[in-house]
């Protein structure tokens, strides 16, 4: 597990200690940034609204000052008394003529011409929008008067949302007027939503993901990852750390109770020993020869229980090293031994995966070419511990089903074994359960088979060692198979 970041580490220090303090406290900041930009959009966006309406007002202010110039024999000086009397939302500037008017706007604005009735003036528009959106200056109501074409064109130079400045031609002279506080640049409607959009998007998904960072260490411990220092967990919480130490706690408690329970067992076998060698002794010299073997046979199934308890406790059954071996001569090793003494077990032939081929428009003739010679039984693993699950496996197939059929399959990726018998099969309710130790299904099952109810689980612990798994399935009409599925390494 990586080692928290100095980030995390500084995170520590500052957030709460608490997952749920954590998460209301971030919520809360998601939820006030999401309410700032929201109110800031719609104050920009009322504002905006509100400059149109102002500028509509603008027309009377233009319109004397248009004809004060008209009239006036200094036109300079009645510009700079315009600026000095007006109010700051206007300011003034006086251009000799139209030519004037080109040359001082015509290279970074675009200019536009307009003359609604011929006995009105010539107004200009110069405006930095990138394009211009001509379509807000024409006249959409009754223009019939000049004081209605500056409101007109006022409120159209401020939905421009660029700088702007507004030129009328009057006797030859030009007056501009431009405005700091309305005709300028600012942020769209079409754009704040956008932003307000964006926004929200990106304050949701950030609430989620650190949320997410936050619940990190209940996923990591959910998934089995206990580290012994709860500070290597991503931004551990307070509840995160009481759980890893009652698990921790948990753990300890267990891993005694298994240590007490398995060095009792140590114990009682250690202390059987000494009065079965006894017994055996002296069952050594009891005349009766069919009594000597049966006291004989109980105590070698004693001490052989006591042995296969002790081992699956201790978990001796998967403790052999990693080595490389062939599994079909280990699997033909075993079903010989079984056959060697008698017992009713089959290995079949070895199934190897097959190429098939389909017709052509050369021959409609249908082809499989087994790939034997590519696909063998070579494995990297415990090959002890493999015929010791393999040994309980057929003993049960032969003890409650009468026989054991063993079937090999090689596939690409892993290896199929098949254990069938002719039982009475297992309940499909205790599927689960006969995998459990010292588990026994009384119907079919006793104890006058010698069984221990470890045969199963110690054939399942050592087969999940191997990356593996062991699969029961009833067979129709009678018989069982166990179906033993090894990655192929």
């Amino acid at each position: 597990m990586k080692k928290p970041t100095p980030l995390q580490k500084l995170l520590l220090l500052v957030l709460p200690a608490r997952i749920r303090i954590r998460v209301v406290s971030f919520g809360l900041i998601c939820g006030t940034a999401a309410l700032l930009l929201t109110v800031l959009a719609i104050v920009s966006i009322g504002e905006r609204r509100l400059d149109i309406i102002e500028a509509r007002s603008f027309a009377s202010s233009i319109e004397r000052a248009v004809l004060l110039l008209r009239n006036s024999q200094t036109p300079i000086e009645t510009v700079k008394a315009l600026n000095r009397n007006g109010s700051d939302a206007l300011r003034y500037r006086y251009l000799e003529n139209e030519k004037a008017v080109r040359t001082a706007f015509e290279s970074d604005y675009a200019l536009l011409s307009f003359q609604f009735r011929p006995d009105l003036p010539v107004i200009m528009v110069a405006s930095a929008a990138t394009p211009v959106r001509t379509a807000l200056f024409r006249a959409s109501d009754d223009l019939s008067n000049f004081h209605s074409a500056l409101s007109h064109l006022s409120a159209a130079l401020v939905r421009q949302d660029s700088e702007g400045h507004l030129i009328v031609l009057v006797n030859g002279r030009a007056l501009s007027i431009s405005s700091p506080t309305h005709w300028t640049e600012r942020t769209t409607e079409v754009e704040w939503f956008l932003i307000l959009f964006i926004g929200l998007i990106t304050i949701g998904a950030s609430y989620l993901t650190v949320t997410r960072w936050f619940l990190r260490s209940f996923r990591l411990l959910g998934e089995g990852i206990r580290p012994d220092d709860p500070d290597e967990l991503p931004l551990v919480s307070r509840e995160a750390r009481n759980i890893i130490t009652q698990l921790r706690r948990q753990e300890q408690e267990k891993a005694e109770t298994v240590a007490d329970r398995t060095r009792m067992l140590t114990a009682i076998s250690h202390d059987l020993r000494t009065p079965a060698t006894k017994l055996r002794l002296r069952a050594e010299m009891i005349e009766d020869r069919t009594l000597r073997h049966k006291i004989l046979g109980d105590l070698d199934l004693m001490l052989g229980m006591l042995n296969e308890s002790i081992d699956f406790l201790r978990g001796n059954v998967t403790d052999e090293p990693l080595e490389s071996y062939d599994l079909l001569s280990l699997i033909e090793s075993i079903c010989d031994d079984f056959s060697d003494v008698g017992e009713p077990v089959t290995l079949l032939p070895v199934k190897y995966p097959s190429l098939h081929t389909t017709g052509t428009v050369f021959s409609a003739n249908q082809s499989s070419l087994p790939l034997d010679q590519l696909f063998r039984g070579h494995m990297i693993g415990r090959p002890k511990a493999l015929k010791r699950a393999l040994d309980n496996l057929i003993s049960n197939a032969i003890k409650y089903g009468f026989q054991a059929k063993v079937l090999v399959s090689i596939e690409t990726d892993r290896i199929e074994i098949d254990i069938t018998d002719r039982g009475p099969g297992i309940p499909e309710d205790s599927m689960e359960e006969v995998f459990k130790p010292f588990f026994r299904l009384e119907k079919s099952r006793n104890r006058e088979t010698g069984g221990s109810g470890l045969g199963l689980s110690i054939a399942q612990s050592i087969v999940h060692s191997m990356q593996g798994s062991i699969e029961l399935i009833n067979e129709t009409p009678q018989g069982l198979r166990v179906r033993v599925t090894l990655p192929k390494t």
